[in-house]
């Protein structure tokens, strides 16, 4: 009886492992890998490539085929393309007649394609494919199986701006508001794809904190360099759905508008004491805002493009000063005493940058007052009758 009851119950257990495992292999409730947006870029007109996404790539095996593709219209028109692979992303792209395959079908940037992979031998097959809402649509049949979903949701609240700090790169956090994440369905820890200007994707992790806010991760930093995305810009994202992934295209960036500017005069004691303060007429709000308010090394970039390190020093009251390695810049681009020179504040990744940008001497300003003194008694002489 024990026998026969014990037996009763592996059944009922291989039984329900057999239903849980048709459950989650069931094709409505999973992603279709055969199926992904492609996003016309001006970036990828101008460089005739389209980047694939890595998830679509890697389920389908397409890095082991990179030679050729074939890309079809829905006028059953085909393309021979190059399928190649970009080592240093590791991520496949189309090139050679990629342009001309969205001019023929009346594609600028902005628009998109939903593509299928109808065939996956020695030379793929892409064809362009519709959604389910345009199937419908056409053909009025809402359960047809021959047509991909729908890969974006009608969210609400698609765009998103972000500033980059330098805390951001430093710790390789970039932090989402908080509604952001929540209307889109995003609070939840998982791997996020960031489509780049050129058409390139980047892996970023998409992390939770303790404290519940969501921010990107790994990932994000090699992005922003990538992208030329520089401290205190201000940059937007575009949420896109493929399949289960959501995608982070960076729509537009704009520049935030600051302080970059910073006009010194060299001294006799900034030379022997090797020693330049920065508070030379400098209001306190530009070290603020130039995030350089702190004790550490600094980039001098002379006019020649050799850089030099620094050490930016904390005075007393806050004030800041160039410290060792300043003499050896003020010698090698020709500053001398008496002499004004303006600095521009860059940043190179999580180094503070300050670049030679222009040089104006005081001898220069007094033989410029000098001729314009001995032009007026001149002319003055030159009036009397």
């Amino acid at each position: 009886m024990m026998i026969e009851e014990a037996s009763d119950h592996q059944d009922n257990n291989i039984e329900f492992q057999r239903k849980k495992k048709v459950k989650q292999n069931n094709p409505e409730t999973e992603a279709d890998c055969s199926c992904f947006v492609a996003h016309v870029t001006a970036a990828s007109l101008e460089r005739d490539a389209l980047y694939l996404p890595q998830d679509f790539t890697s389920s389908n095996d397409l890095k082991r085929k990179c030679c050729k593709i074939f890309l079809k219209d829905g006028e059953e028109r085909s393309w021979a393309m190059d399928l190649r692979l970009n080592k240093l992303t590791d991520t496949c792209y189309i090139s050679r007649g990629w342009k001309h395959f969205c001019d023929e079908n009346g594609k600028n940037a902005g628009s998109f394609f939903t593509f299928k992979l109808l065939e996956n031998g020695e030379t793929p097959l892409l064809s362009v494919w519709p959604t389910k809402s345009e199937n419908d649509r056409t053909q009025g049949d809402s359960n047809s199986s021959q047509s991909c979903e729908d890969s974006t949701p009608p969210n609400h609240n698609r765009f998103v701006t972000l500033t980059l700090t330098n805390d951001s790169l430093k710790s390789s956090r970039l932090y989402l508001p908080l509604p952001f994440v929540r209307e889109n369905g995003m609070n939840n820890p998982r791997m996020v794809t960031l489509l780049g200007k050129d058409g390139i994707r980047w892996a970023a992790n998409l992390l939770r904190e303790n404290s519940g806010r969501m921010s990107l991760g790994k990932g994000m930093k090699d992005f922003s360099r990538a992208n030329g995305l520089k401290i205190g810009e201000s940059f937007t994202l575009e949420l896109i759905w493929e399949n289960a992934t959501p995608v982070l295209n960076l729509f537009c960036k704009e520049v935030k508008i600051q302080n970059r500017f910073v006009t010194l005069t060299v001294t006799h004691d900034s030379l022997n004491n090797n020693r330049l303060n920065l508070f030379q007429g400098l209001p306190l709000s530009f070290m603020r805002e130039n995030d350089m308010n702190k004790p550490g090394k600094i980039t001098l970039l002379g006019n020649d493009g050799t850089k030099w390190i620094a050490n930016l020093l904390q005075e007393s009251r806050g004030r800041m000063s160039l410290g060792k390695g300043w003499k050896e810049f003020a010698k090698a681009n020709g500053l001398e005493v008496g002499v004004s020179f303006t600095l521009e504040s860059i940043w190179e990744d999580t180094t503070p940058m300050l670049g030679l940008f222009s040089i104006e001497s005081t001898s220069d300003k007094r033989q410029q007052r000098e001729c314009c003194s001995t032009a007026s008694e001149n002319s003055s002489i030159s009036t009397k009758p």
